[in-house]
């Protein structure tokens, strides 16, 4: 009875272990989602979910203007798909919708702003038994319209956004094909006006952060 409850163990581990393999493996479809939410921080159109960031601003003029939003609420979706090259490695493309509001202590200033991103991603799964183990590098480019009000003056503009991160995470599986991810990184944030900008002012944010979300492998 032990040799055959023993067999059967070993089997369930085989058996476990060809599948979390065979979820990486090469010609498979990777697609994803990460929702990002933030309440602190700088809060960039592209940036992470939970985080803590620093914000610098560089003029080619040598002014500066180090001020910060006092309130601040942001949300992004960051859908993507990937296709694994090789054994675990996926390589793909992301696409992120973003919404971002400000509203300064004094309500003076108010601002509603919505932007778009697209850009490759690499994953790399560290091969393991149960969980999955990944590090990542991603690069995105896009743009955002900004809406704003203060006191009794409003305008609009538009910037250009530049991002790029690194990364390590883990996967949980839910299922067969299904993973809740935990990605824990640095994100390296630019954007600056598309008009009126002869200084070249671009505004760089840092941000140390959280993303979770879901993948799926196929």
């Amino acid at each position: 009875m032990k040799t055959k409850i023993a067999i059967l163990t070993l089997s369930i581990i085989f058996v476990g272990r060809i599948c979390l393999s065979a979820q990486t493996d090469k010609g498979t479809f990777l697609l994803g989602e990460f929702t990002n939410i933030s309440l602190t921080g700088d809060g960039t159109p592209l940036s992470m979910n939970l985080g803590w960031s620093t914000h610098k601003v560089k003029s080619d003029s040598g002014d500066e203007d180090n001020s910060n939003p006092d309130k601040e609420f942001s949300v992004n979706l960051v859908p993507r798909v990937g296709y694994f090259v090789i054994d675990n490695l996926a390589v793909g493309l992301d696409f992120t919708l973003a919404y971002n509001h400000i509203n300064s202590t004094s309500g003076e200033y108010i601002s509603n702003r919505t932007g778009f991103g697209a850009g490759p991603f690499l994953r790399y799964y560290i091969p393991a038994n149960k969980l999955l183990p990944f590090a990542e590098a991603n690069y995105s480019i896009g743009s955002s319209n900004t809406k704003w009000d203060y006191g009794t003056i409003g305008g609009e503009r538009s910037t250009k956004i530049q991002q790029w991160g690194l990364g390590v995470g883990l996967g949980i599986p839910m299922g067969e094909k299904v993973a809740f991810d935990a990605l824990i990184g640095y994100q390296s944030h630019m954007y600056k006006e598309k008009e009126d900008n002869e200084d070249n002012i671009r505004h760089i944010v840092g941000t140390i952060g959280l993303k979770l979300g879901l993948t799926v492998l196929l």
